[in-house]
């Protein structure tokens, strides 16, 4: 059992090494999307207030929906 758990780490550390060497040239690319998503996110909160519709059940389900992205 514990041969099957080794070989699970070690192939999802091999996929792991290959993800981050192909994203690794892509640091500018991850950093104007979180900026986008923080923008999206507080331009979202900044309509609620203006709206008077401002809700912890939306605002978590929007939360979710950005950590999704990144996901």
């Amino acid at each position: 059992m514990m041969d099957h758990i080794l070989t699970i780490r070690l192939y999802a550390a091999g996929i792991g090494i290959v993800v981050g060497e192909f994203l690794g040239s892509f640091d500018d690319l991850l950093y104007a999307l979180v900026a986008f998503v923080a923008t999206d996110y507080i331009t979202g909160v900044l309509r609620a207030i203006v709206e008077k519709k401002l809700s912890s059940t939306i605002g978590f389900k929007g939360i979710c929906k950005k950590v999704c992205i990144f996901t």
